[in-house]
């Protein structure tokens, strides 16, 4: 429960969602697609070592598009530095 709000907050948001348009609720379910980022990719070792540029919307696809575009059979290995 969020201070300040009475108990039936959220059911006063739930009925304003119910009575909106169709096209209203398929607008903000619509999700716009992440622009693609560039990460340089790293093996994490005594010395870090950089092997490549990706590009994922995340850090976390970018170890796993850089482990099958890089081959490299252990991906928790790899470091993801985002690109500026």
């Amino acid at each position: 429960m969020v201070l300040g709000l009475g108990t039936d907050a959220g059911h006063h948001r739930a009925v304003r969602s119910a009575a909106s348009s169709e096209a209203e609720r398929h607008d903000l379910m619509a999700r716009k697609p992440q622009a693609l980022l560039q990460w340089d990719i790293y093996r994490a070792a005594a010395k870090a070592t950089w092997i490549g540029t990706v590009e994922a919307a995340d850090a976390d696809a970018a170890i796993e598009v850089a482990a099958k575009e890089y081959n490299v059979p252990d991906p928790r290995r790899l470091i993801a530095v985002q690109r500026r």
